[in-house]
């Protein structure tokens, strides 16, 4: 895991535990994960997600800002998870994209 201050970059799953990165501003994820928790990056401005095998998401309503980019295209999303993000984005989280 990279750390430069509010930018992160996680490139191993046992890295994948924000607590004590609560003040993240940008997250890059470069390896596949099934689960992605945000619900411990309320400043997150920028997640970049794509091509991880995800098919999972938590947390997003934790994010104060509705105005954050969540990029999660190419994964495996269960339906589940779909109907997950599709319901934050009508509550104002408007820039998740799923699909490229």
């Amino acid at each position: 895991m990279k750390d430069t201050g509010f930018f992160l970059t996680v490139r191993k799953e046992d890295q994948l535990k924000f607590k004590h990165f609560r003040h993240t501003l940008h997250l890059t994820i470069a390896m596949p994960v099934t689960d992605l928790d945000l619900s411990l990056l309320p400043d997150l401005q920028y997640c970049n997600a794509t091509n991880c095998k995800i098919f999972n998401v938590y947390g997003v309503e934790s994010i104060e800002s509705k105005g954050c980019q969540i990029y999660l295209t190419d994964n495996f999303l269960t339906s589940d998870t779909i109907c997950y993000l599709t319901e934050m984005q009508k509550q104002g989280y408007t820039n998740i994209k799923l699909w490229g």
